[in-house]
Formats: structure tokens, sequence, C-alpha cells
């Protein structure tokens, strides 16, 4: 293909012979070197041969003002042609020239007022660059993630792949080796070069090569450059107009126009991207006519049709680019020549450049997808670097997240539902699937749905919840600003804690108030996000679909296989509420662990109905403590809390594993949850209401249960010799002298043994009999009932007689000192005991044998008094207990100077003190007779009347 020097060019060079037979020996031989390139550094370029170069020449004549192009000399016109043949030539090198660039004789060519580098340099900095490049940023260049190496020597080794890696530096450097090559030829080989001009002075070629430079750099950085070549004369150095050829040159590279009047517009891109080369070429289709027929003669109407807002953004940009380099092409021409009478004409026919996506309303209503900028607001590396550390790389975490989003969106749909009185179901479908050996999780719910404005400023946005909008607050709150739906997604984090599953989430929703369904997807590869648009009516409601890798699905599995332990939460089981249907699809290999989701624990009201507490910041707090699974304590909004809550400031009753299962509905988001939402941050706020509410249930469940069953001599039967209440249960594993559970038994009736209790019976002493059978109780008179408590808990080893008949202290739930025992105990127990230092010294030494029988001793320490039992009696039943102590108890202790398992629990509360004082007031002791309990007690079965419910 020849060179198609425009006719008005041709007229114009004529005038100097000498200049045109340069120009036409010097194309000759460079149109040789283009038309015989194999292009070999740029395998996905688009044209930049021949075609490109008589586009170029064509649009330069295009856009010279007749008034400019009457002052054109043929110095002017040798420059123009000349330097456009010359502006891409870089990109022709072979193999052979580029070797000699960075490693033979060319390489230390260079233009010292430009050029601090040499090639080689140049060459060592860019390897170096792309060695620190993210994998990202290497696939956006070259198409891949790889690993930076050297070259090798011949070139039929060359990879493809390291031919884009030579081609990206020639590109970036091709304005530099269009100067380099005027003035000191085209390198061929390592020895040789083809000259450019030979024939022609070298200011001229200078001015010809910085022409071709200028199109890659500011002109404005030409300026130094000329003065210190031309001095005075460097805005029309040998009568070339230098600057308003660079503006022509730089103006018609992005515009390439066959016609005046109706020409087809061409957008070279090369120069400023990079080598996604689908993407260029795509952006030429996108673009199908430039219209110049326009009331303003100074614009261009460019029509395009980019066919995804991906090459919508790109059309947006390049188009904007054109405007700034045509304004500041203005504005240079002014600087340089304004001043200039002769020169003031100089000019180019385009001021401004329009076009049909100019309207962006207007543009949407044509195409299928959101012509506008979407992508996360947030890196998605960055998310999934810091979502990681948060949740430890589980998925179980991931679904929940997901799941969350799906259920605040069927409770708002439902409440939008009911204020149209009509019904609805809400829906969520899970389903872990295998299509075409890939692995998908999907979570499909029928819920709101999200319209545009959801998607874009807060499902794509890290830490933005769409429930903060004003819009939300609008539809789903009251006038004081409380909400009227639950909220479980709280910080924004939605979406994103899908790459906890896999690194490609499909995502397909249509709001309820919206026609349109939206469908994109969100990677970790992509920017921007294409957002195709649907205007055909779908169901309403959200899919999310996430490929998912084998090593994931193998941990879903496992999950499943074993379910919630204490090890965490399998991904089926966070949900516990019966408000909203979850459908849950395994694959057929997961079908022997179908039992896990068909019996997967729900927690309905009604089994709670009786728990409800209240309190100010909470539509609804349940407590039971019929735990359904122990694993777990607390439930927010049906969404299980993991590591839920402690109760570690109170003294009694002992609350540890066994804390009361809580069913919290939070509608504005006030339980101090961690950010991760796997347990309460600090301590729960609600702490003493709970505490007080479960000692009232104890009371209840006191004052329902049976304890002694008197017959017409004054004998009983123990029926309960203690409060078989989940809350009581000691933390302790070892044997304690008295366990909270425990019943002490009066004549006049029966209490817990309280602090509260002691105070008020004014008991100076507390008796403790164990028995081996409680069904055999040979101490069984009402005499005997003088602050007695009975227990068929053995002590057998040695700590438990420590703890029961050697101990300075007695805790009941507080400390009070023991100024006395008397023991009744086995002869041979105690012989034992006393042998080889089983008991510590001061016990022995302190201990008095007061009475010996035949079978048990009676042992003394302390102060003590006249001894109430027959012990002749206990002689003669010596089979039938265990042990018998009773304690003198002096004053209480302060806590601090106790040893205790709390140690540094400073702020130790009493709740359950105050819960006795209103409840029982004076009158602790609970009657045997059940008759007796309702008129003694009266007002306290009144207090207490919703938690007696559930123990009638």
């Amino acid at each position: 293909m020849v060179l198609n020097i425009p006719d008005e060019f041709t007229a114009i060079i004529k005038k100097n012979n000498q200049l045109h037979v340069i120009v036409n020996s010097t194309v000759s031989d460079f149109t040789e070197i283009i038309y015989h390139s194999q292009f070999e550094f740029f395998p996905e370029y688009t044209e930049h041969k021949m075609d490109h170069i008589n586009k170029v020449l064509e649009t330069s004549l295009f856009l010279s003002k007749d008034s400019a192009l009457n002052l054109l000399t043929p110095e002017d016109i040798c420059s123009l042609i000349l330097s456009i043949l010359l502006h891409d030539i870089g990109m022709h090198l072979t193999y052979e020239g580029f070797q000699s660039i960075i490693n033979g004789s060319y390489a230390e060519n260079r233009i010292k007022e430009l050029d601090s580098k040499s090639w080689p340099e140049l060459w060592h900095s860019y390897i170096n660059e792309l060695k620190k490049l993210s994998g990202k940023s290497l696939i956006n260049l070259f198409g891949q993630d790889f690993e930076i190496k050297e070259l090798p020597n011949n070139k039929d080794y060359l990879s493809r792949l390291d031919r884009k890696v030579i081609g990206e530096f020639i590109r970036r450097h091709h304005p530099r080796l269009a100067h380099e090559i005027a003035i000191f030829g085209f390198p061929k080989t390592n020895d040789s070069v083809i000259d450019f001009a030979p024939d022609m002075e070298s200011g001229l070629k200078d001015i010809i090569g910085i022409v071709a430079r200028s199109h890659g750099m500011d002109i404005r950085n030409t300026f130094d450059y000329l003065q210190k070549k031309f001095d005075k004369a460097w805005r029309n150095p040998r009568n070339v107009k230098c600057i308003y050829q660079m503006v022509i040159l730089r103006i018609s590279d992005y515009l390439h126009i066959t016609s005046e009047r109706a020409p087809q517009i061409y957008l070279n891109t090369n120069n400023i991207s990079s080598t996604i080369s689908k993407l260029e070429w795509d952006l030429h289709k996108s673009v199908k006519e430039i219209n110049y027929e326009l009331p303003d003669r100074e614009a261009l109407f460019i029509i395009a049709e980019p066919s995804d807002s991906i090459r919508y953004l790109k059309l947006i940009k390049r188009f904007k680019d054109i405007q700034f380099e045509i304004d500041t092409s203005w504005a240079i021409l002014g600087e340089v020549y304004n001043f200039m009478e002769n020169f003031r004409s100089l000019g180019i026919k385009i001021r401004r450049i329009q076009s049909n996506l100019d309207s962006i309303d207007k543009f949407s209503e044509s195409v299928s997808y959101l012509p506008r900028e979407i992508r996360c607001q947030s890196s998605p590396e960055l998310i999934k670097l810091l979502i990681a550390p948060l949740y430890g790389d589980n998925p179980s975490f991931g679904v929940r997240e997901l799941l969350q989003n799906s259920i605040d969106a069927c409770l708002e749909r439902k409440l939008c539902d009911e204020r149209l009185s009509s019904s609805y179901t809400p829906n969520i479908i899970i389903d872990i699937c295998k299509e075409n050996d890939t692995n998908y999780f999907s979570i499909i719910d029928n819920g709101i749905g999200m319209n545009e404005e959801i998607i874009v400023n807060y499902f794509l946005r890290a830490g933005a919840s769409f429930r903060n909008s004003q819009n939300w607050r609008d539809k789903f709150t009251r006038d004081n600003g409380s909400s009227l739906v639950q909220r479980n997604g709280r910080f924004g984090v939605g979406v994103f804690a899908g790459f906890l599953l896999g690194e490609n989430i499909k995502v397909k929703t249509r709001n309820l108030n919206d026609d349109r369904t939206f469908e994109f997807e969100v990677s970790l590869a992509k920017d921007q996000i294409e957002v195709q648009v649907d205007k055909n009516p779908n169901t309403i409601g959200t899919e999310i679909k996430i490929e998912v890798t084998n090593s994931i699905m193998e941990i879903l599995e496992e999950q499943l296989r074993i379910g919630t332990n204490y090890s965490g939460v399998s991904w089926h089981d966070w949900y516990k509420s019966s408000d909203i249907n979850i459908k849950i699809l395994i694959p057929i290999d997961w079908e022997k662990y179908s039992d896990k989701i068909k019996n997967k624990e729900i927690i309905k009201k009604d089994d709670i109905s009786q728990q409800v507490l209240y309190s100010n910041n909470y539509q609804e707090i349940r407590w039971t403590n019929t735990n359904l699974n122990k694993y777990y304590d607390l439930v927010c909004n049906g969404i299980v809390i993991p590591n839920g809550y402690r109760l570690n400031s109170y003294d009694f009753p002992i609350f540890d594993k066994n804390i009361p299962l809580l069913m919290i509905s939070d509608y504005d988001g006030h339980l101090p949850l961690t950010l991760d939402r796997n347990k309460i941050y600090g301590e729960l706020p609600f702490s003493d209401e709970l505490v007080a509410d479960v000692c009232k249930d104890i009371l209840a469940n006191l004052l329902q249960i049976p304890t002694l069953e008197f017959d017409s001599n004054g004998k009983f039967k123990i029926i309960n010799n203690l409060l078989k209440h989940v809350n009581l249960e000691s933390r302790f594993h070892y044997f304690n002298a008295i366990e909270e559970s425990d019943i002490l038994f009066l004549k006049d009736g029966f209490c817990l043994v309280h602090s509260f209790n002691i105070d008020r019976l004014n008991l100076m002493s507390i008796n403790k009999l164990w028995l081996n059978d409680l069904n055999d109780n040979f101490l069984n008179s009402e005499d005997s009932l003088n602050g007695i408590i009975f227990s068929e808990r053995k002590p057998n080893a040695i700590p438990d007689f420590k703890n029961t008949i050697d101990n300075d202290y007695l805790k009941i739930d507080k400390y009070y000192s023991i100024q006395g025992k008397r023991i009744f105990l086995h002869k041979d127990r105690y012989k034992y005991l006393l042998e080889k230092d089983r008991m510590r010294a001061g016990f022995k030494k302190g201990i008095v044998e007061k009475q010996v029988g035949k079978n048990i001793v009676c042992l003394e320490i302390g102060l003590t008094d006249k001894n109430d039992f027959d012990f002749e009696m206990f002689d003669k039943n010596f089979k039938k207990f265990n042990l018998f102590c009773k304690y003198y108890l002096g004053p209480r202790v302060e806590r601090r100077k106790v040893e205790v398992y709390r140690q540094g629990q400073s702020d130790v509360r009493d709740v359950f003190t105050e819960v006795l004082k209103n409840v029982m007031g004076h009158n602790v002791l609970v009657p045997y007779s059940p008759q007796s309990r309702a008129t003694i007690h009266s007002n306290t079965f009144e207090i207490l009347s919703k938690y007696i419910l559930k123990y009638k």
C-alpha cells in the first residue's frame, strides 16, 4: 500500500522541488518498512499500518482551516507528512532492531535534552517494574499473570507472551523512538540502520522528529527543547510552524476521517491504552457515524452504540479526552501564534465533540444495561483481606451474611404487603449444586429486591448499609425513628462476605417497586461492574450465585456432616426462627446428611412463650432453660450468635454453662454485637433484668415443688431434697459443702440456702446429712427439721472430705466464717483420713473426739454447743448415711478476703437478694402444704403468676 498524500498537500510541497524529492524518497523507504512489517510485538493491536497513516493524513487535511492551509509552506507540509509517517514507526521494529536498541550499537542513542536514561537503562527499569506488579495489573496488561523471566536470545523461541512484554515496552517509548529514528535512523540489525531522509539537513529532521514525538507528550514540554535548538525562531524554525504541526498530528491521531462532509470515524486508542485488544477493537465497532452537518459548524456529532457499560464508559472518557486535547490545542495555538499577526488564523476546524452519549437519561432508554460507572466502592481484594481475618476463612460466615440480607429483604417485603393487605409468604432457597463439573452456591429469596440506587450506592459499597439511608427510614421506621422491621445486616459486609465462598458472585434482582430486573457479576478481577437490565417482568426478589471451589465444597460438606458444635455453627444451621421458610437443596452425594437439614432445630415462640423479658430498647426478649442446643445461648433476630454472652458478675445463682438461651428481636440494632457478630461486646445491656427474671423463675419453681410428705405420726418422706433448676447447677466439678440447689428444711417450711434466708431466719447453724438413699432416711421426725439439708451425693474421695469437714469458710451465696463444726463420721473412714497426712496438720491438731460409738465417731472443732442429735441413732444407722456435719456460722466475711473462683471480679452484683426481698418479703419459708403456701404467700403467687404457669 502506498502513502496517499492529499492533493492539497502535494500542490504546496511541489513549490520546493528539492523537498518534494526528499519526501518522495523517504516515503518510499519507510512505507516499505511498514508494508513488510510483521507487527510482531503487537499481536492483539488494532490497525497501525499504512491504512492508519493514510487516515491520519486525511484527517490532518480535514482539520486544517482554509485560512491556515494558505499559510502552510513546503517545509510545513514536508514536516507534517514525514512526522505522520514516523509517529508510530517504532511499533514496526523487528526483534533484531529491538535487540539493537537495548543491547547493540543503537543502545546509547538518546537526545540528552529530553532523555536522561539510555535504552538499556529504560529496559532494566521496565522489567523491575513488571516484577513488582500485582497479578491483577499483569492480567490487565498482558491477559494473564506470570513470572517475569529473561527473554530468549533466539527469536524462534519467543512466546506470544514474550512478544507482548516487548510490545508494551515499545508502546510506552515509541514517541521517543520516532524522534531518534528521524535523527539516527531506523534500527535494522545490531550494526545497521535505515537512514531517515539522508539528503535532508539535520535541523529539519530534528523538527520532524520532535513533531512526531509530541503526540506522546505534553506539547508545552517541547517548548524548552525548541528554544535551545532554534533560539528565538523556535515558533517557526526552518519555516515550519512546528507547534501547529503538533496540534494537527495530535488531533488527527485521535480522529481518522475519510471524507469531509459525511465521514466515518475511527478512534486510535492504542497510544493511551493497555493491550486489552478485544476491548479496543470493540470500541472501534461501537462508533457508527460522525456527522459534521450541524448548525454549530465547529462541532462534530458522534453516534456510538457501545454494547455494554465498560465500552460506554471507555467512550465517554475517550470523548472527554479528545475534547480536552482540542481545548488544550486551541489554547496552545493562541499562546504561541496569536501575537504574530500573520499567523493568527492558524487553527483547526473543530472546537467541540458531541455525541448521543451526552444525555445519559435518553441513552439509557435505548440499551439493556445501566450506562454508568458501577464498581465496588472498596477494592474487592482489600475487602477479602479484611473479611478473612474477621471470619477466619470460614465459608459458613459467608452463608450467614448472605442469609441475613435475604431475611431482611423478606421481612421488608412482608411489611409492604401487609400495608397493601396482600398475602405474602417469605421464602428463601439455599441451593448447593454441580453444573458441568462446576460447583455453585446459590441463595434465592422472594424478598423486596434491589433497585438501581441500592445496587450502586449500598450493595456494592463496603461499610454502607441501605438501612441507614433516609430512603429506607422513610419506608420502614416510625415517627420516633424506631424500626418497623428486624435488621440483621448492620455493618455493610453483605455481598462481600460471599468472597469466603468464591471469587465470582453473580446477582440477579428485581425490586418490588421496579419493573426492571438487574443482573451483574462481582469478582476480584473486575473493576467496572456490568449491570444488565431486563425490562420484561420477572420474579421479585434476589438470587446470588457463587462459583465454589472443590476445597470450599469439602468444608461445606464436612460442616453439614458434623453439624453445629463447639467449633462453630454449620452453614445450614444459622436461622432458628419459624418466621421465614428456608429450603435447603444439596448435591445428590450429600443426601446421606439430609436428616441434618430435615431435623434442623427451629425455636418457636410457643416453646418459650412464658419467658418474656421487657426492655426499652428491644421489641422482644425471650429466654428459656429448655436449651434446644447446648452449643449456643444467644439468637438475635433469628440468627445464632455463636459465642453468645456471659454473666460473670453475679453471686447467685451461678451462671456459667447453664445460662439461659436468649431469643432477641432487635429491630434497631441496639444489641452491642462485635463486628463479626459472633458475641456480645462487653456486658449484656439487660443482664440485671435477665438475672432477676431467672431468679423469679427459680422462686416460682420452688413454690410449686413437693418436698416432704408427712404421715399422721409426724414422720416424713423426702420427695425433693433440692431444686432441680438448670440455673442452680454449680460450675464446679468438685464436691461442695453446700450446693446452691440444696433445700433447707425447718419445721414450718423450707427455703433455698441463701444469705437473705439465713439472716431472716436468724440461723446460727446449718446441718447437712449425706444419705446413701433418700428413701431410707432414718432422721425423719419433725424435731430433726431444725435447719437441715438432705443430700444423696456421697463424698468419697479425700478432696470431698476436705471440702466438707476441713474448711474455714462456708460459701452459700455470700461467705460465712465457720466458728465450729460437729461431724459424725464412720470410724474406719476417720482412721483412713487421719493416716499418712491425708488431712492437713492443723485440722488433725484441732479436732476433738467427743464421742466414739461402735461404728461412728463424733468429732468437734472450734466453737460448738450441746449436741441436739441422737448419737446412738446415728451409730445404729451408720450404713444409711455417709457423713453428717453441723456448721456453726460466724459473721459474713468480705469477698476479697476469700480466694474464690472469680478472682479479679471486682463488681459482683447480688440481684437475687433484691428479688427475695421484693417477692418473699420477711416470710421466707415455703410451707409444706400447698394450701398453706397459697394462703401465706398469696402476694408472692400473684407476683410470680406468669412464671408459675409453666411449673403447674
